[in-house]
């Protein structure tokens, strides 16, 4: 017979938890509801590179 132990039940705990975390993201990615926070993110990554490069090369 197999003795479950700790180890073993704290580390399906964490796969289980992640795999359901992981859905969960891709189910709402999947329906549109994170386009905003992705247009969000993607923009502010954009005006963060312009501006880096603006300072950068500014003295022209």
């Amino acid at each position: 017979m197999y003795d479950m132990s700790m180890n073993d039940r704290t580390a399906n705990i964490a796969v289980l938890g992640g795999g359901i975390a992981f859905g969960i993201l891709l189910s709402a990615a999947a329906t549109g509801a994170l386009a905003p926070v992705w247009s969000f993110f993607a923009d502010g990554l954009v005006q963060h590179f312009m501006s880096m490069q603006w300072a950068r090369y500014s003295c022209f």
